[in-house]
């Protein structure tokens, strides 16, 4: 008797099992919606953050004066071999109308370069347009962003844009008179300030920096291509005392170099890239700067390699930048983007470009079967089949090529603008009504 109704139950329960399994697939068949999203054209930049710190020919530069010091050439501008450096005056007066007077005669060289009817003829109106808009967007940008150690600059350069707008729609005659105002104004503080009572200059030629941070001996310049990843750890490298006759600092060669520690991923990626790679440092006001790849050593037990780049850029911001979170950009990707969940593969005939010896040259097709990558586009209530050609791939997206030419765009039906990609669905067949 226990015999039969353990026999019974097991039928009952593989009977509810079975009847369970068939009614989750009919559910799923009737009531799950088709997904879609539509194609978009986008931009996304290829980007690896990671920490970076940057190694320059740096030497100090001491002054055992008690004067004040002012420097007429801003952080990373090119000095001479025995060129100024820094003035030295008594009073802090002194250094403020010396500052002022310099202001003033960048004024008076723009203002006087508008005037230069040669200078107007050579400007394009749509070119110029395009960058006050630039100007005046950086200059909101550093403003939201709180940068205003770059403020003034950003400011400076945004006046010039629009003082060179006024003069070429004519809202400005010239500023002969701006010009008289602002020389007599230099004139008059130059007759108040007191004479320089030194100088300091240059022992050899490079770019000064009044900033010192105490890391210009933390990492040898001679040995920059030997770094590791344990080289760059982080609380490993520390600053060193400033003593007080130290006034800045100035760089012998114009060549620096960057050392970031990225995963070991990370880095086959950057060696297979090689060229054309960009660095992005968010403190430095976010530039993309061109940079050259000098060497990558993996450490295998970590995982982690330490990349070396090299750069001869320099401006005042980049000057006064160490260490910090850096992005490196490997490229910048182009066309239609899709979800990753899209991609489907398929056995189709299609005519696939041969070799073409040079860009000139007419495109030869031939007709061969395989497996491809493509999507299904949801058009009426049909699923069609749309071939694609992957330029970029992300974590959850795909970036395909707008006009390919590796198949015959006459006979081969590719991926377009706002196409529909079906995301989700079932038992997808190109032509076939979506079920």
């Amino acid at each position: 008797m226990k015999k039969k109704s353990l026999k019974s139950l097991l039928i009952v329960t593989a009977i509810v099992l079975v009847l369970g399994y068939f009614a989750y697939h009919l559910i799923q068949w009737a009531f799950v919606p088709v997904s879609t999203e539509p194609v978009i054209f986008t931009e996304e930049q290829e980007l690896i953050e990671a920490p970076g710190f940057i190694i320059r020919d740096e030497h100090l530069v001491r002054s055992d004066t008690k004067d004040l010091l002012f420097y007429p050439k801003e952080d990373g501008e090119h000095v001479a071999e025995n060129g100024v450096i820094a003035e030295q005056y008594k009073a802090e007066s002194d250094v403020s109308i010396r500052k002022e007077i310099e202001h003033l005669e960048t004024e008076i060289k723009w203002l006087k370069k508008f005037d230069n009817a040669s200078e107007r003829a050579s400007v394009n109106p749509d070119q110029l347009q395009n960058k006050a808009s630039e100007r005046l967007i950086s200059l909101l940008t550093t403003i939201h962003d709180g940068g205003y150690r770059h403020l003034e600059e950003e400011r400076e350069n945004t006046q010039y844009v629009l003082n060179e707008r006024l003069i070429l729609y004519g809202d400005a005659a010239n500023f002969s008179e701006r010009i008289k105002e602002l020389e007599a104004r230099r004139d008059q503080l130059d007759r108040e300030s007191s004479a320089s009572t030194g100088r300091l200059q240059a022992d050899a030629a490079g770019y000064f920096i009044s900033y010192v941070d105490g890391y210009e001996s933390a990492l040898s310049y001679a040995d920059v291509r030997d770094l590791t990843p344990a080289d760059l750890e982080e609380g490993r490298l520390t600053p060193q005392t400033i003593d007080e006759d130290v006034v800045g600092k100035l760089v012998h060669s114009h060549l620096w170099y960057i050392a970031l520690t990225v995963s070991e991923r990370e880095a086959h990626r950057i060696q297979e890239k090689g060229t054309g790679i960009f660095l992005s440092i968010p403190s430095a006001d976010g530039r993309d700067i061109p940079v050259k790849l000098v060497t990558v050593n993996f450490n295998k037990e970590r995982g982690n390699a330490a990349v070396i780049f090299s750069c001869d850029y320099m401006n005042q911001p980049l000057s006064r930048i160490r260490e910090g979170k850096m992005e490196i950009i490997l490229g910048t990707h182009r066309g239609l983007k899709i979800p990753q969940k899209a991609l489907r593969m398929q056995k189709c005939t299609v005519e696939v470009l041969q070799e073409k010896k040079e860009e000139t040259d007419t495109p030869v097709y031939k007709e061969e079967t395989g497996i491809y990558e493509g999507v299904y586009v949801s058009i009426g209530d049909r699923a069609v089949w749309r071939h694609i050609v992957r330029v970029f791939s992300g974590d959850d997206y795909i970036i395909c090529a707008v006009s390919p030419e590796d198949f015959n765009p006459q006979k081969t039906a590719l991926l377009t603008y706002y196409d529909e990609v079906i995301v989700e669905g079932r038992n997808l067949e190109d032509g076939q009504p979506i079920r």
